[in-house]
């Protein structure tokens, strides 16, 4: 007769994982949904993007860490982002990133910047003109930059095309659609003063 212990601590794993089938280090997401969420959600895709990556690299990690911080204040944590998926990418022994990601890093937190200021110059240049180009190269050029780390961080998670994560949801939807609401009632004043003149 052998003896157990009930309060003995069970020896198997207490979660499910499939063979092969491990966390994922970043967010996963096809670069297809990116851009849909990014452009109807007015540029606001970022924050919950930059909040999903360092979440799913604190758990992976299991490192402590705010995700929300970070994603919050993402322009100064986009090259410690950058690097680790980098990182990532060498350690798997996947192609790198197309630029290095400083580079990288450093256009997106001058086009950031230059976002910052597109109130500032309008109300001190008056010029709508110029805050459409300002807000257009910021707006398209963000997303030309995460673009590039969006495929970077499919192949290092090994899926390239980010199959897992490329259908549209409901929730995605309606958060488009309340985007685009808030971001139609900002931008009628310029749009209107540039189509008046």
């Amino acid at each position: 007769m052998s003896e157990s212990n009930v309060y003995k601590t069970p020896e198997s794993s207490l979660i499910d994982i499939q063979e092969g089938d491990e966390l994922s280090p970043f967010y996963v997401v096809s670069t297809r949904k990116f851009l849909i969420m990014y452009f109807f959600t007015v540029g606001f895709y970022p924050i919950y993007w930059f909040y999903r990556n360092w979440d799913h690299y604190s758990q992976a990690k299991n490192i402590s860490m705010l995700p929300l911080g970070r994603a919050i204040f993402s322009i100064f944590f986009i090259v410690s982002l950058v690097g680790k998926i980098q990182d990532e990418m060498e350690l798997k022994s996947r192609n790198q990133l197309t630029f290095p990601a400083g580079f990288i890093a450093a256009i997106w937190i001058a086009l950031m910047l230059v976002s910052s200021f597109v109130g500032v110059v309008e109300q001190n240049l008056g010029s709508p003109e110029l805050v459409v180009a300002l807000w257009a190269a910021s707006f398209f050029g963000v997303p030309a930059v995460m673009y590039q780390v969006q495929r970077a961080i499919n192949m290092a998670c090994g899926d390239p095309d980010g199959h897992k994560n490329d259908q549209l949801t409901w929730k995605n939807i309606a958060w488009m659609a309340f985007f685009i609401s808030i971001y139609g009632f900002i931008l009628k004043e310029p749009l209107l003063a540039l189509i008046g003149n």
